[in-house]
C-alpha cells in the first residue's frame, strides 16, 4: 500500500525522512510500490532515519496520545528555547521532551546571552579585539581553546550534524 504521507502526487523524492523504527522492510515495500505506481526507477536515492522524541521514555505518538503539539509546546517555550534544545542533541538520537531537556538548554542559552553582553561591551567602548597587540600565556591558551572548539564544532555539524560532540558533549 502507498504511504499515507502523499499528499502531493511525487513522482521522486531524494531524501525522504523517517522515524527509525521505519528501517528495512519498510523501504523495499516503499520503493517497489512507489517505483511502480509512478513508473519511476529513481524514485528515492537516500532515506534519512531520526530518533524518536519521546516523553518520560515512551516514544511520542498520537496513538499513544502522549504527543506535544508545536502550538503547544510554543506556548510553554520560545522558538529559540526549543531550537537549542534540539540543537543539543544529534538529529539520529533519541530526545526526550522534558523540563531536564529545556533546563540543559537553558544554561546553553544564558551562555550565549552573556557572550554575546560580554562582546557588546567591545563595541561601546570603541574597544576592539584587534585593539590589543600583546597575549599573555593564557590568552593564547584560551584563544587556542576557542579555536579548536570553533574547528570541532564545524567539523561535527559538517559530520551529519552533531553538534552535541562538536561541543564536547558525547
Amino acid at each position: 500500500m502507498l504511504s499515507h504521507g502523499f499528499h502531493y502526487i511525487w513522482t521522486h523524492v531524494g531524501h525522504p525522512h523517517r522515524g527509525v523504527d521505519l528501517k528495512i522492510p519498510h523501504h523495499d515495500n516503499e520503493i517497489a510500490q512507489s517505483e511502480a505506481h509512478f513508473s519511476s526507477l529513481d524514485w528515492v536515492k537516500y532515506f534519512l532515519h531520526s530518533g524518536h522524541l519521546t516523553i518520560a521514555g515512551c516514544k511520542m505518538s498520537k496513538s499513544l496520545k502522549n504527543f506535544v503539539s508545536i502550538q503547544d509546546a510554543l506556548s510553554k517555550y520560545t522558538a529559540r528555547q526549543l531550537r537549542f534544545a534540539f540543537l543539543l542533541h544529534g538529529w539520529r538520537d533519541t530526545l526526550d521532551y522534558s523540563q531536564n531537556t529545556m533546563d540543559i538548554e537553558k544554561i546553553f542559552n544564558e551562555f550565549f546571552l552573556n557572550i554575546k553582553d560580554a562582546t557588546s561591551n567591545f563595541c561601546q567602548d570603541k574597544t576592539t579585539f584587534t585593539t590589543f597587540t600583546k597575549w599573555d600565556s593564557k590568552e593564547k591558551t584560551l584563544n587556542d581553546i576557542f579555536l579548536k572548539t570553533k574547528d570541532n564544532v564545524h567539523i561535527a555539524l559538517c559530520d551529519n550534524m552533531r553538534y552535541p560532540y562538536g561541543n564536547g558533549q558525547s
